[in-house]
Formats: C-alpha cells, sequence, structure tokens
C-alpha cells in the first residue's frame, strides 16, 4: 500500500487509501507503525538502496520530465499478469499511445504474485484490441480439465477488471487422466515415484524429459537424494542457468521454477496437508483480504506446475495429502 501510493510522511499515511484491505486500522494504530517504514527507508537510503517499487516510480518521473530522451516503437510483455501496476505504467510510459504500440500476453490463472491490477487503470486502452486465446496446445485435455478444476470456484479476473472463466477453454488431444497416489511416508512415495521414472524409461522417455517438482526446495532435495540412491541421474534447474536438454537426468524443480517450461511428464511430488498450499505462506498475514489472495495464488502455483506437463502428470503425496486434492 506505502510502495504503490508512494507515500512519504506521516500525514500522507494517514491519508492513504485502505480499500480492499481486510483489517481497518485506525489514526492511532497508524501513527504506531508508520515509524517502521520510515526507519526502513533511511536504511535503504543509507546504503544507497531503493526498493523495485520506488525505483519504477522514479523512472516514472524521469520520463514526465523529460530527462530520458530514448524512444521506442513498442513494447512486448509475457506474464502480463505478474507485472504490478506501477511497471504497466512505466511500460505506458515508454511509448506513444499508436497503433501496434503495446503487444501484451497474459492469464490470470497462470498469477502466482499478489499484483492484481488492471491495464485500464495503468493507461493501456485494449478496448476492441483484446483478444481471447482458448486452444491450449502444450498439454492434454485431461490434465488441463485436472488443472483448472481447482480455480472453477475461484473469481479470476481478464486483465482489465472483468471477469475470465474456464469453460470455454480446450487441448487439441484427449490424452490420459492424471494419476493421483497417497502413501504413508515420504520413503515409500519416493520408491513409487522411482519405479514410475523407470517404467517410462522402458515406454521411450529419456530422463531428460521427466521433471520432478515439489513446492519447497528442501522437497527437492529429499527426492532428489531418494532418485540418486537407486542409481537414476538427476539434475537440478536453477533460476540463473537455461536447462539444457542434451545434459542426461531427471530434472529436479520447485513449483516457482518450473514456470514457462515443459516436460513430457511431471510429476509432482510432495503434495501434502501444510505443503500446498504452504502453511508458512497462509499463515502470512492475519489479512483476510491477503489470505485469500494467497490461497488464489497458490491455487494458481498448482495450476501452473500440473500444466507443465504435455502428456504424463503424476501427483503424489505422504501422509495427509493436500485439500487440494
Amino acid at each position: 500500500m506505502i510502495l504503490s501510493q508512494q507515500v512519504r510522511s506521516r500525514q500522507e499515511y494517514f491519508a492513504a487509501s485502505r480499500v480492499g484491505r481486510g483489517v481497518a486500522l485506525n489514526r492511532r494504530q497508524r501513527a504506531q507503525i508508520w515509524p517502521v517504514f520510515e526507519e526502513m527507508r533511511e536504511q535503504l537510503a543509507r546504503g544507497g538502496f531503493v526498493t523495485a517499487e520506488d525505483a519504477v516510480h522514479h523512472a516514472l518521473e524521469l520520463l514526465k520530465q523529460g530527462d530520458d530522451k530514448r524512444s521506442y516503437h513498442a513494447v512486448v510483455v509475457d506474464e502480463g499478469q505478474d507485472f504490478a501496476a506501477e511497471a504497466l505504467s512505466l511500460l505506458r510510459a515508454l511509448v506513444p499511445e499508436q497503433p501496434n504500440d503495446m503487444f501484451i500476453v497474459g492469464d490470470a490463472h497462470q498469477r502466482i504474485y499478489q499484483r492484481k491490477t488492471s491495464l485500464s487503470q495503468c493507461g493501456i486502452n485494449i478496448v476492441g484490441r483484446g483478444r481471447k486465446l482458448k486452444v491450449n496446445y502444450r498439454t492434454t485435455e485431461l490434465i488441463r480439465r485436472y488443472a483448472t478444476a481447482l480455480l472453477e470456484d475461484v473469481e479470476i479476473d481478464d486483465l482489465d477488471g472483468g471477469s475470465d472463466g474456464t469453460k470455454d477453454y480446450r487441448s487439441l488431444v484427449l490424452g490420459q487422466a492424471p494419476i493421483v497416489q497417497n502413501f504413508t511416508d515420504l520413503s515409500r512415495e519416493g520408491e513409487w515415484i522411482v519405479e514410475q521414472i523407470k517404467q517410462l524409461q522402458s515406454n521411450g522417455l529419456s530422463l531428460s524429459e521427466i521433471c520432478v517438482v515439489a513446492r519447497t526446495s528442501r522437497l527437492c532435495s529429499a527426492y532428489e537424494d531418494i532418485l540418486q540412491s537407486h542409481g537414476i541421474a538427476t539434475h537440478r534447474l536453477s533460476r540463473q542457468k537455461v536447462d539444457d536438454r542434451s545434459k542426461e537426468g531427471v530434472r529436479f524443480a520447485t513449483m516457482h521454477r518450473i514456470k514457462g517450461l515443459e516436460f513430457r511428464c511431471v510429476m509432482m511430488a510432495g503434495i501434502n496437508r501444510g505443503v500446498v498450499p504452504l502453511s508458512i505462506a497462509m499463515k502470512a498475514s492475519q489479512d483476510v483480504v491477503e489470505q485469500r489472495l494467497t490461497d488464489i495464488n497458490e491455487r494458481a502455483l498448482f495450476h501452473v506446475a500440473a500444466t507443465r506437463a504435455v502428456r504424463y502428470l503424476y501427483i503424489s503425496s505422504h501422509g495427509v495429502p493436500s485439500e487440494y486434492l
């Protein structure tokens, strides 16, 4: 709230809008909280740092003042649903409004960060120019249905203030239904995953076409150790490097890391209660609005991971399975 509205003083904080917030704060509470934000900004300034949001607003000011003489013909945006309002406003300011000025691709069903905004509120007019893409070319219809079922009762926006349903999407190939299994403990779940990988290998899949996905890095390491103990080569994906498919080994990735990738087979492991959705994330705030947004983000994260599967989707858990299952 403070960063998006560029609140810089106690007086501005008292007057700032809290529309959409779940927990109300009176003036006394705001007065008690404000020194925390003031101290944060002072410490950042002493270290020569600014927040990403402040940097974007600073860039906007430079453009408004005419201090930046660079000009651009067009802006192309991918994953538009994950851009904050100030970032979209900055992109709008980079190019004059004209034909073919901006090309934005986004899907709010894949929004994994709490950055819901409206294109029109950021100065981006898509009336009569927006198109909805309804055909899924990556995954099979049965995997798509399973993944989107988790979002059917959730209101998803269309990136411009309206709502977007899931009823009119389709895939071109029916495929096979996802395989969902629960086990008493991690060891037995890991052994089952090993068995499935060996079966897939016998059916002609290379290890590099298989990705095991978990909610946290710690869980990734646990399953990776199990595969290695059975002589199966593994390869951990990182944000710093592009995946080199020539390197043999089952890929391992967190749900966040696999975003934007695709594999013939995806194995979502450790989908347990308290892990998906992640209890730490769900308990991070007492604000009911933020809790609801976090739940939607966690559902979207599950949806994203599941739809990385081109042909095969395996979902496993141990102990008490996630309520999402």
